[in-house]
């Protein structure tokens, strides 16, 4: 005042951040067995918040297989502690049929010997079921087995005593 008096209050501003940031899922997708499963390669949300930077986290229900549909949870949290989420499917699907590719002899001898050989090329941790038949029409089973690397060599030595034979393979369900 005009003599010289003063008074001092002090005044208290807090700041309460209580809304949750904003997030945005990337579309849902589908992705072939073997496929990039990763956000990098399905997509990455996106946040925002009305009070400073976005945290973004992600947890998927179950690893990548084929045939499997993965949830991924996004979820974004902001400096207060607030979160949102939302949700990505990455369906993984086994569109390819596996092939055989099939190492014919050098001359009949070896093939009476040896009978055939040949690689099982598909996608890994997946089984399969090889099947024979004389004319492409009685199929019986000759042999099961789980691809752990996406291919491997397999072999019949009994096909030295049939003059023709073929081979295919398919997925156990």
């Amino acid at each position: 005042d005009a003599c010289t008096n003063m008074a001092t209050c002090v005044q208290t501003i807090s700041v309460v951040d209580s809304a949750p940031p904003s997030i945005t899922c990337p579309t849902n997708i589908t992705v072939q067995c073997g496929g990039d499963t990763s956000p990098a390669a399905a997509g990455m949300a996106t946040a925002s918040d009305n009070c400073g930077n976005v945290t973004i986290t992600f947890n998927d229900s179950e690893p990548a297989a084929c045939g499997k549909v993965i949830t991924r949870t996004w979820t974004a949290t902001d400096a207060c502690g607030n979160t949102a989420m939302c949700a990505q499917t990455v369906t993984v699907v086994d569109a390819t049929p596996p092939r055989l590719m099939v190492f014919y002899p050098q001359n009949h001898a070896s093939l009476q010997t040896d009978g055939f050989r040949f690689f099982l090329i598909a996608p890994t941790n997946v089984s399969y079921v090889i099947e024979r038949s004389t004319n492409l029409t009685d199929w019986t089973e000759f042999q099961t087995l789980q691809l752990i690397t996406n291919q491997t060599l397999i072999g019949d030595s009994g096909a030295s005593s049939v003059p023709w034979r073929f081979y295919r393979a398919r997925r156990v369900q």
